[in-house]
């Protein structure tokens, strides 16, 4: 039963599949822009960047010594074997898609990020950082250091998805997760920390094995790359934010040692023609362009999807033991936490959603002051980085002339 009441008396239900499997479902993207027109716009705009950075892999698959199609396919299978099993496993389970227009795996997981975050921005992000990389007999440390730029560059792209995400309801987080809840403008710490440490981690994995046989990239990204990056939230992000509560010193240390990173190889390496340079400035100006016409319609975005068990009475301090034993966290979603952290609401709805619920509707809000500079912040970042980026190029070329 989709259908539900709102507030102001209207009725609203989740359009009909037109294609519904287990494995596949496909709705409406006219019925589906009614509940969340820039969740379509934008799930438009990510697999369209998917198919374009692998069409540009497939052209320029001859003009470098790595195969660009290796790449691609090592950033999208290693991403998503992250995303399903983060997504499905009970022992996580702590980021919750909004329904797509193309969903798998049981209305689960979405096939935007699929296309668009692992294979698009990570291919992006890993070709920008070793356009730096001008011989096959790297030291050991610049091995390190091109990995760690291509989490820095990684990062600075995604915080545009990560916040836009949690303010249109493209996903909802699990409110009772510890690792969610230090939150900067509302979106978790937490968030832009993982892409970087995985985006880090394919780096340092593509960079000791890009000169192999690609079989040996593609299954390192799949199962090296995944093991690799919860390093840094076992040394880093976990100990700062559960014993001090400065989660947001750990993004510090790992940007400020890209930074150095970066730096260090200037000294040495120059880099060559940045490819995939336009790809990313494409990115943030399609962004860019979203958010500057569907700003105005989160407060009324409308969300109907898999999510945390819900209960109608007060459920703070309710925990449940997850992540092997490793993590307590607060169970269910309820009434008296959904506050001013939370980036939906629930009263826009005539009812609450029934105990134990785990499909069920919530609300957009209107996007705040802070939000809007937050991703003011975002664009900012991210224009500086591929100016700085591009600036880099073109000096090298002048002096190889």
């Amino acid at each position: 039963m989709t259908a539900t009441v709102l507030a102001s008396g209207k009725s609203v239900n989740l359009p009909d599949p037109l294609m519904d499997t287990w494995a596949l479902t496909v709705y409406n993207p006219l019925e589906m822009w009614k509940l969340n027109p820039c969740f379509v716009a934008g799930e438009a705009l990510f697999c369209f960047l998917g198919i374009l950075t692998f069409a540009h892999a497939c052209v320029n698959r001859k003009s470098h010594s790595s195969n660009p199609v290796t790449l691609w396919i090592g950033c999208f299978l290693g991403g998503s074997a992250v995303e399903f099993f983060t997504s499905l496993h009970p022992q996580i389970d702590n980021a919750l898609h909004s329904q797509a227009c193309i969903v798998l795996t049981g209305r689960i997981v979405a096939l935007y990020p699929l296309l668009g975050l692992y294979g698009a921005l990570q291919y992006m992000s890993l070709q920008l950082a070793f356009s730096f990389s001008t011989s096959r007999s790297e030291t050991f440390l610049s091995k390190v250091g091109f990995g760690l730029v291509a989490g820095l560059i990684g990062h600075v792209l995604y915080e545009l998805l990560d916040a836009t995400g949690t303010y249109f309801l493209w996903w909802t987080w699990h409110e009772g997760d510890p690792a969610y809840l230090s939150r900067r403008a509302g979106v978790p710490l937490s968030s832009g920390f993982w892409i970087y440490a995985q985006i880090a981690s394919l780096g340092l994995v593509y960079a000791f094995t890009r000169y192999r046989t690609p079989l040996l990239f593609i299954l390192s990204s799949i199962f090296v790359m995944p093991v690799l990056f919860v390093i840094p939230f076992v040394l880093l992000f976990h100990p700062l934010d559960e014993l001090y509560g400065q989660a947001q010193l750990a993004t510090y240390i790992v940007v400020s040692g890209s930074v150095v990173a970066l730096l260090a190889i200037l000294r040495h390496n120059k880099p060559a023609t940045m490819i995939t340079l336009g790809l990313a400035w494409l990115y943030v100006f399609l962004m860019a362009a979203v958010w500057t016409t569907l700003h105005d319609t989160a407060g009324s975005n409308l969300r109907y999807s898999y999510g945390q068990p819900f209960a109608n009475r007060d459920c703070r301090g309710e925990m449940e033991v997850v992540g092997w034993g490793t993590i307590k966290r607060e169970r269910y979603l309820c009434p008296f936490k959904v506050d001013e952290n939370v980036s939906f609401t629930l009263k826009c709805l005539e009812t609450y959603p029934a105990d134990e619920s785990e499909w069920y509707w919530v609300c957009g809000k209107d996007v705040t002051r802070e939000a809007e500079y937050e991703i003011l912040l975002r664009f900012v970042k991210a224009a500086m980085l591929l100016l700085f980026l591009g600036l880099l190029t073109k000096s090298s070329k002048k002096k190889n002339e």
